[in-house]
């Protein structure tokens, strides 16, 4: 998370499990179970309009309530996502602005590994 101008920005690194390959979901869900964003100025609407290759979203191979290891690899504006082991979304331009002194995370390379926790149905 970073502070841009009073305003609270961060990228989000997002598991929609219902469509996980596990649910076999119809197209284009099938490719939209891990999906990046970049709070407030970069939605994912807004990169499915202005990026249709789908660049900033994956297919994976989850499904609703059962445990999911997330893994994010941040290094500057490179951003890797891995969910269960198997990379997902690789990124060499994050879209969320570097602010330096402003980020819980350094610039330099560190993995993010999240704890396991619970894939819920809504």
């Amino acid at each position: 998370r970073v502070m841009r101008a009073g305003l609270q920005a961060w990228h989000i690194g997002y598991l929609r499990p219902l469509n996980g390959l596990k649910t076999k979901p119809e197209s284009p869900r099938d490719k939209r179970a891990v999906q990046y964003f970049a709070y407030p100025d970069w939605r994912f609407d807004r990169l499915r309009q202005e990026y249709p290759d789908g660049r900033f979203e994956s297919g994976a191979n989850i499904g609703p309530a059962e445990w999911v290891n997330l893994t994010l690899e941040i290094d500057e504006t490179h951003l890797k996502v891995f969910v269960n082991g198997d990379e997902c979304i690789t990124l060499d331009k994050t879209k969320a602005e570097v602010i330096a002194g402003n980020s819980p995370v350094s610039t330099k390379s560190e993995h993010l590994n999240c704890k396991k926790y619970p894939v819920c149905k809504k």
